[in-house]
């Protein structure tokens, strides 16, 4: 019975992959300018609409395989609850933005999602309201081997009197 459903499944995704191939290939046949009139906003919105529905349904595929293999995204909760987008990295992992709003500490969480693998938190902007004026937007960056923040200090878009960007390199605050 398993093998039945196994090549079921296959001459199905085969076709439907096959139809939606032509389409995509039948899409490029409107690239041709003396036919077809379009500037690049609209081929811009055309590919990131397509590329978004993709990215959809790559982590449609591997929601489930995770959930066979009994696990969950420690994240699940916060993107279904929060406004979200990913993008995809050519390795095949993919970021996902997460924006948390918060009474005191409202953050963009920025996960690093791989096959096979939970998402890692690798970093998060927050406005934190213990900092001075100017500096309540802090950046925080993990690393892979630790849980604890191994950067976390403030953004400072200060400049020279030149209108220049001060290197602030030595300036920064480091923990851990």
């Amino acid at each position: 019975m398993r093998e039945l459903e196994s090549e079921l499944y296959r001459r199905d995704m085969e076709s439907r992959t096959n139809k939606i191939i032509r389409l995509i290939r039948q899409l490029g046949q409107c690239a041709e300018q003396s036919v077809f009139q379009y500037d690049a906003d609209q081929m811009e919105q055309i590919f990131s609409t397509l590329q978004a529905e993709l990215d959809a349904a790559r982590r449609r595929f591997y929601l489930r395989k995770c959930r066979s293999l009994n696990r969950t995204f420690t994240f699940q909760d916060e993107m279904h609850a929060n406004p979200h987008i990913t993008l995809s990295i050519p390795d095949k992992s993919w970021l996902t933005a997460v924006a948390c709003q918060q009474d005191d500490y409202p953050s963009i969480n920025i996960y690093l999602c791989r096959n096979g693998k939970d998402p890692e938190l690798i970093c998060f902007a927050e406005y934190n309201p213990e900092r001075s004026p100017c500096h309540e937007i802090c950046i925080g960056t993990y690393q892979s081997d630790d849980d604890e923040t191994k950067y976390y200090a403030p953004y400072r878009a200060e400049r020279n009197h030149n209108g220049t960007k001060k290197d602030l390199s030595s300036e920064e605050t480091h923990m851990g």
